[in-house]
């Protein structure tokens, strides 16, 4: 599926987080790992002997890729990453700054999740040690979805994620729940839209012989309730788009998806859709 894991890094030990986590996938998808830099010319030599340090380090057999830093760095890092023959995934590191605002991201980060075609492996602050980065293989996939076309332009990779490692996907559905005038709040809300979405994904999954479970959750922080799930299942990583509507308005997913990558016990991977006006 992939031929090649880029783990971006700059030279910071926050940003060496990623690097274990991005050995271990390569492993499992028989790809070749290579560590990349953006890096003033001047600086390039420094640069490397860090990096050469940190393959070292974690005793991964590793290509050393430094970038010329002259201009923005997400565009110079995925023109570099576009031009690759063969397929390509990115793992890096977030920043851990903030909760739900871009910088709880980085700028670098969110930049290049926008101009790469395909998805990137975020490790985030909360993400264990001792998961995928202690060795451990990708156990299932975790899929939030909200009914619209745009939360489900991710089900493709995971589908082709699934596949490829043979294991399961759980869909998993936040449902706020409604307030009535008196009494508790209504956790019926719209659960039959959701049931039906996500029996429809579920069951096309296992028609595609890949195993496919469902859930729905009724809290009214949607973040916290998907790493929730995450951390009920080890050894999985959730895999989600950047933008949804229907059950979650798109600002409110947006930030879910930053809220998620800062909580979550696992990495997560994020796709931003090419043309998310016609995913609508």
């Amino acid at each position: 599926m992939y031929d090649t894991v880029t783990v971006a890094l700059d030279g910071t030990d926050y940003a060496e987080r990623a690097l274990p986590v991005a050995a271990r996938v390569a492993e499992q998808f028989a790809a070749r790992l290579v560590v990349t830099s953006v890096v003033l010319h001047e600086a390039s030599d420094e640069r490397r002997a860090v990096l050469e340090s940190a393959v070292a380090r974690h005793g991964i057999d590793a290509q050393i890729e430094l970038v010329d830093g002259i201009g923005l760095p997400a565009l110079r890092l995925a023109q570099l990453i576009e031009r690759r023959p063969g397929d390509t995934l990115v793992c890096m590191a977030s920043h851990s700054r903030g909760r739900i605002s871009q910088v709880a991201l980085g700028s670098m980060t969110i930049d290049l999740i926008h101009e790469l075609n395909g998805p990137v492996l975020l490790v985030g602050p909360a993400s264990e040690e001792g998961d995928l980065a202690g060795g451990a293989d990708i156990a299932s996939l975790i899929v939030p979805v909200d009914g619209s076309a745009l939360s489900a332009s991710i089900v493709p990779t995971a589908i082709a994620w699934a596949r490829t490692l043979s294991v399961p996907v759980h869909l998993v559905s936040v449902v706020v729940p409604m307030p009535i005038e008196y009494g508790e709040p209504d956790t019926d809300g719209d659960g039959s839209f959701y049931r039906t979405t996500m029996g429809g994904i579920a069951d096309s999954l296992l028609a595609q012989g890949i195993e496919a479970t469902w859930g729905i959750v009724y809290d009214f922080d949607p973040a916290a309730a998907i790493v929730a799930v995450a951390a009920d299942r080890p050894h999985s990583i959730v895999v989600m788009s950047t933008h949804g509507r229907g059950g979650l308005a798109s600002a409110v997913l947006g930030s879910t998806m930053r809220e998620v990558v800062h909580a979550a016990p696992c990495p997560v991977l994020v796709l931003h859709p090419v043309d998310p006006d016609q995913a609508q």
